[in-house]
């Protein structure tokens, strides 16, 4: 097989084939480092990216674990400040309780304030790593509750205590 080599390469020359063979080896022993080299990176990029995967897969369920658990803890403020008692029959009941006062425009309902989630403020720029379908789950109840919670401050204005009973009753209803 070494003959062949020799034959391949065009030495004719007894005093060159061991310099022949010297260059052929060298060169075999580069391309053989080159291709090791070659696949070695493309080992390392794929446990690389495997590596990411596992970290954003980990942050993902991090993440999704402390939204759920910030929503739960606002669901449960919501729930208990405003328990069954408090339904569109029972405002409707209370407001016709204050329209049979003689003095009627002055009553003005009071709702509590839902707590600031200080949560969401801090995950925002994180929001990519939810499923497509779990970001608009989120941003929503953030934007109910910031809704709810501009709402309640509406009720402490000066313009909503000077409303109608009947719109006040409304406003609380729907």
């Amino acid at each position: 097989m070494i003959m062949w080599l020799i034959e391949k390469l065009g030495v004719t020359n007894a005093a060159l084939h061991q310099f022949a063979l010297t260059g052929a080896f060298s060169f075999a022993g580069v391309v053989v480092t080159g291709v090791l080299a070659i696949l070695t990176w493309f080992g390392n990029q794929w446990a690389l990216r495997r590596e990411r995967r596992t970290a954003r897969d980990e942050r993902h369920d991090d993440l999704r674990l402390a939204i759920w658990a910030g929503i739960h803890a606002i669901w449960q403020f919501l729930i208990n400040v405003a328990p069954e008692k408090k339904s569109p029959e029972k405002v409707r009941e209370v407001f016709a309780a204050k329209r049979a006062e003689p003095r009627r425009s002055g009553y003005t309902p009071f709702i509590s304030a839902p707590p600031r989630s200080v949560l969401f403020d801090g995950i925002r720029n994180d929001l990519f790593l939810l499923k497509a379908d779990e970001i608009p789950q989120v941003v929503g109840f953030y934007r109910h509750l910031a809704m709810l919670g501009e709402f309640a401050q509406d009720l402490r204005t000066a313009e909503f205590a000077r409303l109608d009973l009947d719109r006040k009753e409304q406003m609380l209803i729907h």
